[in-house]
Parts: C-alpha cells; sequence; structure tokens
C-alpha cells in the first residue's frame, strides 16, 4: 500500500474516533507481515466495523503503544435476549457437486484463483473466461450441456456480466436456457438484485 495513503488512514482513523495516534501505529501497519492485499483487506474492515457500529449508533476506539502493538475495541448498544429460543436445525440433504461443471466468469486475476479454489473445493469441474464475451464464445463452441453452472462477474470490460448472460439465454441451443447461471457481484442494492433477475 502506498505509504502516503497509509499514514492519511491511519491519521484520518485517530481523528475520527478522537484518540491518540503515535509513530508505532503507522509503523505497525506499514511493517506487518501481511501482502499489501491483507492490509487493504484490515482497512476495508475497519471501514466496515466503522459504518456498521455508527449505523446502531455504537463506537470504536484505537490504542497503540510502542513495542506492543496495535488494538481496535468496538461497543455497541445491545440488548441480550435471554429468552431466545434456539431453532431446530433444518434437515436437508447436501448437494453433490463432485465432478460438476463449472465456467467462472471474471476479470480480476486475485478473484479468479480465489472463486477457483473454492469452486475446486466444493467438487466443481473449473473452466475460466475472462470476461463476458469470452464466456459467450466459449459457452457457445462447448458441447450440449458441458456446463451445469455459469458463475458470473457483473462488472467486467468488453461485455459485462448481464449482457452476456442475456445473450447466452438468447443462443439456439437447449442447454441455453437451463444452464445455472449465478451472479457475483459486490453490489446488492435492490435495484442491482432486479437487473440480474431481469438478466436470467
Amino acid at each position: 500500500m502506498n505509504t502516503q495513503l497509509l499514514e492519511a488512514l491511519c491519521k484520518d482513523f485517530a481523528a475520527i474516533y478522537q484518540c491518540e495516534l503515535i509513530q508505532d501505529t503507522i509503523d505497525i501497519v506499514r511493517f506487518d507481515k501481511g501482502t499489501p492485499i491483507d492490509m487493504a483487506i484490515q482497512t476495508l474492515d475497519l471501514y466496515t466495523l466503522h459504518s456498521f457500529s455508527k449505523m446502531i449508533h455504537g463506537t470504536i476506539q484505537m490504542e497503540s503503544k510502542e513495542d506492543a502493538g496495535t488494538t481496535f475495541w468496538i461497543i455497541l448498544p445491545l440488548q441480550i435476549d435471554f429468552n431466545l429460543q434456539t431453532a431446530k436445525p433444518i434437515q436437508t440433504n447436501p448437494l453433490n457437486l463432485t465432478n460438476k461443471k463449472a465456467l467462472l466468469v471474471e476479470d480480476n486475476d486475485i478473484n479468479l484463483e480465489i472463486a477457483t479454489i473454492l469452486l475446486q473445493d466444493l467438487g466443481f469441474d473449473v473452466s475460466t473466461a475472462r470476461n463476458g464475451q469470452k464466456a459467450i464464445d466459449q459457452f457457445k463452441k462447448s458441447k450440449l450441456y458441458t456446463f451445469d453452472y455459469i458463475f458470473m462477474d457483473i462488472m467486467m470490460p468488453i461485455k459485462d456480466g448481464l449482457e452476456a448472460t442475456k445473450e447466452i439465454r438468447t443462443l439456439p441451443r437447449n442447454d441455453a436456457k437451463s444452464v445455472h447461471i449465478l451472479a457475483i457481484s459486490a453490489n446488492a442494492f435492490e435495484s442491482d438484485i432486479q437487473e440480474c433477475i431481469k438478466a436470467i
């Protein structure tokens, strides 16, 4: 992560929560053994935690001590329901995904690698495409019913996931309307959900 950006993030955090910031705070984050991706995730986690606590009128604070480390804590105004009854788990038959064929459509290298591993762990035989147009081309060239599932990213260059899904659904082949297409997106607003449903 850019050093100036990192320092700004730490100082902004201290200003927001009115807590003391010493140089060690920045050094701890900067020289963390984690990768830049880890540090980006940690920063995103703090932002998410801040947004959540603010939404329910909670507080979050930070304390940093030289040669000791940095501690974050959160206080939430929640009430405990001691009469809460535990719901009985619903008995379901596990879905067998072993050797099911999936087409994973994702343009981001890191997301593609992580999603591929996760799907393989579930038993999928995974093929990949880097954008919506390549997904369409790959689906067209495949034999009927090659793919059981298509995991489609929404925001992609050349052709996005919604357009690719619509085009796949209109292809003149029997599996075009039956293949399961699942959207992959960080956009979770109701309008985004409805757009995905319309495309599918």
